[in-house]
């Protein structure tokens, strides 16, 4: 379960944004890897336990930030192990603008057509289609598609925003 602990962990590579509850961690593993992430927020120890003031001190190869950057954007490309050709993209967008630009370099060959899915609507229709020429792609991060949930719903569609332009997430595929 969720309170029962481990004997080895390891937290590689994320990104953690919160207001202003980031990341519970504990009780306190070893060995414990925790390295190359970026946490933006509050850190405490255990479920109930007392915040950690400089997390940095006790896990120093991270990127601890009180407050959201205003002036970054991260962007992450993941090609799929599963499916060549496919990549999901992962943009925050502290500043809050209207575009961002994704290098695919790292999932597409150049002249390499493609199409881009919002992933808040999967099976919509692309919201980009072009040919890879090796420029960073610009991506919108405003008045993207959201799918309406089909079934039973707990709580009603319209309690749910976007969370763009501040985030979003898109699947991109080669034609």
């Amino acid at each position: 379960g969720y309170t029962d602990g481990a004997d080895v962990a390891e937290m590689r590579g994320n990104w953690a944004v919160g207001n202003p509850l980031t990341l519970r961690v504990g009780p306190r593993i070893t060995p414990w890897t925790v390295e190359e992430n970026h946490v933006v927020g509050r850190v405490y120890e255990d479920y109930n336990g007392p915040q950690i003031t400089n997390p940095g001190g006790l896990w120093p190869n991270n990127r601890w930030l009180a407050q959201k950057p205003t002036s970054e954007t991260w962007v992450r490309v993941t090609p799929s192990r599963y499916e060549p050709g496919r990549a999901h993209v992962a943009v925050v967008n502290f500043p809050l603008a209207s575009t961002v630009g994704v290098d695919f370099s790292g999932a597409l060959a150049l002249d390499q057509k493609y199409a881009v899915w919002c992933a808040d609507d999967p099976l919509g229709p692309p919201i980009l289609r072009g040919q890879y020429d090796g420029r960073p792609v610009t991506f919108p991060m405003t008045n993207l598609p959201l799918a309406v949930p089909h079934g039973g719903m707990v709580y009603p569609v319209s309690s749910f925003g976007p969370t763009w332009p501040e985030f979003a997430a898109f699947i991109v595929r080669s034609l």
